[in-house]
């Protein structure tokens, strides 16, 4: 195989990983709630029963907080569902608004609505393509 071939090959699976970062960066849509008020507080704790009609585009990332406050001698679960402005995907854990939370954020359509973080496709394909070019860069 030529050099020219070979660069060209990785040239397209650049160009492909750059899809799925595009494609990543994408509008999603993200539940949006809290256990503390409003019109689906009782549905967006821990028994989740929202649908997917209960979504809101979002230009930024999905979130969770989860996180405990103690009020009069009793331990408060607190959930609340958003939309924030950062991109990231993972789970912290720390003090938030008062409360010790696990805040936990995802790029991925209505991915706030489960209580453990899964792995997303994208990332996943992006891994095998970073690895498929390493693969073949190391063949030229």
């Amino acid at each position: 195989m030529s050099a020219q071939h070979s660069c060209k090959k990785i040239l397209i699976l650049l160009i492909l990983c750059l899809s799925l970062v595009l494609e990543c960066s994408a509008q999603i849509r993200c539940y949006v709630c809290s256990t503390q008020s409003g019109e689906y507080a009782s549905l967006c704790g821990d028994n989740f029963r929202l649908q997917s009609i209960n979504a809101y585009q979002c230009e930024g990332t999905c979130q969770k907080t989860r996180g405990y406050r103690d009020e009069g001698g009793r331990r408060v679960v607190e959930v609340t569902r958003s939309c924030v402005q950062y991109t990231g995907d993972g789970c912290k854990s720390g003090p938030n608004q008062g409360i010790s939370a696990d805040i936990c954020t995802c790029n991925e359509e209505l991915c706030n609505h489960g209580e453990k973080k899964q792995i997303s496709a994208a990332y996943l394909a992006t891994a095998l393509i970073v690895n498929l070019i390493l693969f073949l860069l190391s063949k030229v």
